[in-house]
Formats: structure tokens, C-alpha cells, sequence
């Protein structure tokens, strides 16, 4: 995709903030080529940055989504007090904006969290049921290490959403040709009918509220320190027809 695809959201913290752009300076996951897409915080001003596709038919989508990329949370000057993700369902183009989003913890030891909220909100390391956590892995992952993942949002006729999350070893697999298998901890979710699926009901109960049907698909970042930088490589997306 090419850089004139993607937008950034409203609200978002300035250039002066937070640095973004594309960079050699930072090595690419498994498969990756030259650059790789980086955000770099030189202040503390807590906020957020992030991006969604301003392509014809995923702004918003009609229906369901997928979004997948390799990412990574930096050790730099600091590990904690940012946090880096992918999301889908934005209910519009603010960084306020209500989503589904896959990512990783803001502490120093994170973990690959999927949560129901506002993406400002960021990624804390909080138990499944609370702060929106749907569900949370067992694993943490090393700063400083890439992670392949897939966030995929179904939209069935009954108003149910059937959310998907999957993680791709990236020793054994580029990011070229993943193979997606499910996430440890992060299955057999309350309402779930297989070991990778959250059902965020039609009811409105299992996420405490209405699931999500349609939105906006992107990635971004929040932060509260200094010296905090996150990186991702190879998002692609796709949409339900």
C-alpha cells in the first residue's frame, strides 16, 4: 500500500510530539525489505498517533475486516509507557474513536492484549474483564522483538462479531508467507466456539457492550514519556464482502 492510502486520525499528538515516517535505520522483521514505518516520542506529553485506510471501501468498511503487520515496541531510553497496535471497527477517524485492538501492553514486559475501547485509551496490562481487555496472552514478548499478528472481525448475519487473533513465528516464517496459528492464553474465550474466537455478541454481554459491525482499519501508537519509539512493517488489510 502506498503512503497516499492512509490518513491520520484526528486529535492526534504533532509532529513536534511524536516523529513518524518511514526509516533504514531500525533492522525489518523476518522477510521485510529496506524500511520500515516508526514512531518516536520526544516529548511527554501523553497522547496518541495513529493511521486508517482512506481507500473506497474501507473508510469504513461495509462489514467485517482483517488487519495483519509485524510489530514491535523499542527499548531506547525507556521500555514502559507506550504501547503499539493494529485495530479495526473504528467507529470514526479520531484517535478518541471507539475500536477493536490488538497490540501490545505499555509496561516494560508486555503482553499481546486484544481490547474493546478507545484507542487514546492505549493497551494496559490489566485483566481479561477489565478496561475493555477481551482477552490477553500468556506470553510476554521482548522489547526489541518483532511479533507477526492478525486481527480478523467477522460480521455474521445475527449482528454477531466473531473476532480472530493469530501471531505467525517469524524465525520459521517471513512476513511474506506467514502461517497463523492461535495465540497461547488467548483462546477459549468466554462465549467462544473455537480456540481463536471472541464472540462480541449481538446481545451486548460478553463485552459488556453492542459488538462492533463496521469501521475503520489502521495502527497507531499511545505514549506518556519521553525517548518511547514503536515500529511496524507489513500491514496488510482486506474487508467482508
Amino acid at each position: 500500500m502506498a503512503s497516499s492510502d492512509w490518513s491520520p486520525l484526528a486529535n492526534i499528538l504533532n509532529d513536534s510530539d511524536v516523529k513518524r515516517g518511514v526509516t533504514a535505520g531500525n533492522v525489518p522483521p523476518n522477510g521485510g525489505g529496506t524500511f520500515v514505518f516508526g514512531f518516536a516520542t520526544k516529548t511527554n506529553t501523553p497522547g496518541g498517533v495513529g493511521f486508517y485506510c482512506n481507500l473506497a471501501n474501507f473508510s469504513p468498511t461495509a462489514k467485517g475486516a482483517s488487519v495483519s503487520g509485524a510489530f514491535k515496541k523499542s527499548g531506547g531510553s525507556g521500555d514502559a509507557n507506550h504501547c503499539v497496535f493494529l485495530f479495526l471497527a473504528l467507529q470514526n477517524t479520531d484517535i478518541n474513536g471507539i475500536g477493536y485492538i490488538l497490540g501490545l501492553t505499555d509496561d516494560a514486559t508486555p503482553r499481546l492484549v486484544l481490547r474493546k475501547g478507545a484507542l487514546i485509551s492505549g493497551l494496559p496490562d490489566d485483566p481479561v474483564g477489565s478496561s475493555g481487555i477481551l482477552a490477553r496472552s500468556t506470553d510476554s514478548f521482548a522489547i526489541d522483538g518483532w511479533l507477526h499478528v492478525k486481527l480478523e472481525a467477522v460480521s455474521n448475519p445475527s449482528g454477531d462479531v466473531v473476532l480472530n487473533v493469530y501471531k505467525s513465528d517469524l524465525v520459521a516464517n517471513p512476513v511474506t508467507a506467514p502461517v497463523w496459528a492461535a495465540v497461547d492464553g488467548m483462546k477459549d474465550y468466554p462465549g467462544g466456539i473455537t480456540e481463536t474466537a471472541f464472540i462480541d455478541d449481538a446481545l451486548g454481554v460478553n463485552s459488556g457492550s453492542l459488538p462492533l459491525a463496521a469501521g475503520r482499519v489502521g495502527f497507531g501508537m499511545t505514549t506518556s514519556d519521553v525517548g518511547r519509539a514503536v515500529y511496524l512493517d507489513h500491514l496488510t488489510i482486506a474487508r467482508d464482502t
